[in-house]
């Protein structure tokens, strides 16, 4: 969650605009595991917990009513041919095979006595029950969760992806939003054309609904439907007027514009293209502001440098809950004055990220006299900026962190991340009501991470452009394109599997991922592979090779 602007998109804005059926207010609060405390445990709060996202007023924003997206998506891929099958699962399916919501046999570092409740849905959709007695309202809906970007799969002795097995708090770099969305207005837009066929699927799919349920997606959502995707089609045919970016990407500036309304939806915003790859969840603790550029912090703290050596774990657990709630509006589509009361759940979360979250380990063999010798490398060469880790070879941790930005001038990667939130973005923040608990500013670079994880973290860059650390640090070679999504590991390269042919980066052959991948474009807006490349000058490629065996410690 720590930047979850993964915009779910489930953009379900279908229910926005014009005469609003749903007139008042219910809420359906994601029901946490059977015996649950309210202070549930961080990990419980990561994966259920939807944070005021499930009610009437977010159906028209970003949550999804469950049966109508699965009867839209089956008929609609059967449409193309494509042998979904016609059920439930057939829905699920496809959320794991075209866009890369995984549905895990074993959540393995849950970490704690109970194991973790069966999932009902893919990891990253929580759900719940939306109802109200007058007018009679009954709607099982669906929206993303802390969990659906910073979930990821493991990957075996031999790099092949596990998808059967989820690390929560992990980047996700499989997740494809902007797929997802794009297919899922298309997959509505024939549901609209065809509404006594999506009628007749949701019974075959769901024969046991609810009837009360089953009034409230026929005669309320789907002729509301018809009549917003009807609105959509004479604007810019799709859910939400940005791009999302592809695999492993989000666009928080762009999201956090629109559903602030800090700009408006009357045209598509062709220069929101301010991607940010995203990042592992478990360095926050050596944080003060949040985000590539460190643009929010709370009041009181400064930006940049060491957190300060008097506040204490517990308080700066809850200041940065309090600056997260902000993405519950803006990725959820909760009601900027619920933000309050996600603060809690949001601090359970960090009490996870800060005290409990470990990284996996690297899954490959590690040369530990090349590791040692890369050590040194690191110390001399990269943690300046990236942070000191502890000593030897055996579960290598982050003992301090700068969190220092980096001139644009010295860095020089794709400047569109930071350059979104200039001029109008922060003055038109203040006027919102979380604005109390969060400062926002103008920033001119990026901030030097902390590089937990950073082996299960391709691609590279704050904004994914470079599918390996090989690549990254030789700057000449990196690749126009390159696939990802659903990859394997290379072992020695450290990053996705693959090989160059004809300017793309693709995998290997024969290889099947386990999700569609998607291809990465290094000339598109946001997109730059530039930058990063002064700090391997002077490197030998036997000290490249070392530094790369230390960074799989990491």
């Amino acid at each position: 969650m720590s930047r979850s602007h993964c915009a779910w998109l489930v953009a379900f804005s279908l229910l926005q605009g014009g005469c609003r059926f749903l007139s008042g207010y219910a809420d359906g609060r994601a029901t946490l595991p059977q015996g649950t405390p309210e202070d549930a445990p961080g990990v419980v709060q990561f994966v259920f917990n939807d944070f005021h996202g499930i009610t009437t007023d977010t159906l028209s924003t970003n949550a999804a009513p469950w049966e109508l997206a699965a009867a839209a998506t089956v008929l609609y891929r059967r449409s193309l041919g494509e042998p979904v099958e016609e059920s439930e699962q057939g829905f699920k399916e496809v959320l794991t095979r075209r866009y890369g919501f995984l549905q895990p046999a074993a959540l393995v570092n849950w970490g704690l006595p109970d194991p973790p409740p069966h999932l009902s849905k893919p990891l990253g959709l929580v759900t719940a029950i939306i109802t109200r007695s007058l007018p009679t309202i009954r709607i099982e809906a669906v929206n993303q969760g802390c969990s659906t970007c910073h979930s990821s799969n493991l990957w075996d002795a031999q790099g092949q992806p596990v998808p059967g097995q989820a690390w929560i708090g992990a980047p996700s770099s499989s997740i494809n939003l902007e797929r997802y969305a794009t297919e899922l207005y298309a997959a509505f837009l024939y549901a609209s054309a065809h509404p006594t066929e999506v009628v007749a699927a949701m019974d075959r799919l769901f024969p046991g609904m609810d009837p009360a349920e089953r009034h409230s997606l026929v005669d309320l959502v789907l002729p509301r439907l018809q009549k917003q995707m009807a609105a959509y089609e004479q604007s810019y045919r799709r859910f939400q007027p940005y791009l999302l970016g592809g695999a492993g990407l989000t666009n928080g500036v762009g999201a956090m514009k629109v559903n602030k309304l800090l700009v408006g939806r009357e045209r598509f915003l062709d220069e929101e293209t301010s991607f940010t790859s995203i990042p592992d969840f478990g360095a926050l603790r050596l944080r003060t502001s949040v985000l590539f550029d460190g643009v929010y912090v709370s009041p009181g703290l400064n930006r940049y440098g060491p957190v300060p050596a008097d506040l204490t774990l517990a308080r700066h657990e809850q200041l940065m809950g309090e600056v997260i709630s902000l993405f519950t509006v803006g990725t959820l589509g909760a009601d900027p004055n619920d933000a309050p009361d996600n603060i809690p759940g949001v601090t359970q979360a960090m009490h996870f990220a800060f005290e409990q979250y470990q990284p996996p380990p690297f899954p490959g063999p590690i040369d530990a006299a090349r590791a040692t010798a890369g050590r040194a490398v690191f110390q001399d060469r990269c943690s300046r900026c990236h942070g000191t880790y502890s000593e030897g070879l055996e579960r290598v941790r982050l003992l301090s962190y700068p969190n220092q930005p980096v001139p644009q001038e010295t860095l020089e990667t794709d400047p569109t991340r930071w350059k979104r939130t200039h001029g109008l973005y922060q003055e038109k923040f203040a006027r919102l009501p979380l604005s109390a608990k969060i400062e926002v500013a103008e920033t001119d670079g990026y901030v030097a991470t902390p590089l937990t994880s950073l082996w299960m973290s391709a691609p590279y860059l704050h904004n994914g452009s470079v599918p390996t650390l090989w690549h990254l640090m030789h700057p000449e070679t990196r690749p126009a394109r390159f696939q990802v999504g659903g990859h394997a590991l290379d072992f020695t390269r450290v990053g996705i599997a693959g090989s160059e042919h004809d300017g793309t980066y693709a995998y290997p052959e024969g290889y099947v991922p386990w999700t569609v991948p998607d291809l990465y474009d290094t000339a598109q807006p946001g997109h730059a592979n530039t930058g990063h490349t002064r700090q391997f000058q002077g490197m030998s490629e036997e000290e490249k090779g070392a530094l790369i065996e230390y960074l799989k410690l990491l």
